[in-house]
């Protein structure tokens, strides 16, 4: 009896094969895209060389999202009386609080832009502690327009920047010796 045919014997003469496990990238395995459902593969994995119109996607610009904000809110206040406050008017699909010295801002974002309003008539002006809320409504920048914002009307990153300014020649060994001499003997 062979050795292989004695190992036969002991695993019970059946033949196993060895599966290989094909992953795909990790970004793909693990990206967002699938779980809230917008696309299978991210646009670089289809064909970097490509662009998206070549791809055959077409993308929709979401438009701006109109959200409440609310002002003076102080600081001994807790986000969760806030948020009770607005679900007691209409229930928020966005909301998020952010600290300032003076007190804290809140900013919601519902699914009927008519709840902005019902929120302004009822919240705008009320007490909280020592100070009278402000709510209002505002329309929040997509991250592309706020880029552009910012860079004014200078158009891309590297294009409609000034020349550089012309730096000082520096000055040559003998000059500083002879700048260190007149210094040292006044």
């Amino acid at each position: 009896m062979s050795v292989e045919e004695s190992l036969d014997s002991i695993i019970g003469g059946q033949e196993t094969r060895h599966r290989v496990t094909k992953y795909r990238r990790r970004d793909l395995r693990n990206g967002l895209a699938s779980r809230i459902g917008t696309r299978e593969t991210p646009y670089r994995d289809l064909d970097p060389r490509r662009s998206k119109k070549e791809s055959g996607i077409e993308t929709e610009r979401p438009a701006s999202k109109k959200r409440a904000r609310i002002l003076n809110i102080p600081l001994e206040v807790s986000d969760y009386t806030i948020e009770d406050m607005v679900k007691e008017i209409a229930k928020p699909i966005y909301s998020n609080f952010y600290d300032h010295k003076e007190g804290r801002t809140a900013v919601f974002e519902f699914e009927d832009p008519a709840s902005i309003e019902e929120i302004i008539k009822k919240l705008n002006g009320k007490e909280m502690g020592n100070q009278s809320l402000v709510v209002e409504s505002f329309e929040s920048q997509r991250r592309q327009d706020r880029r552009a914002q910012r860079r004014g009307n200078h158009g891309s990153r590297r294009g409609g920047r000034e020349p550089k300014k012309e730096k000082a020649e520096k000055p040559t060994v003998d000059q500083l010796d002879a700048e260190l001499e007149a210094y040292m003997n006044n």
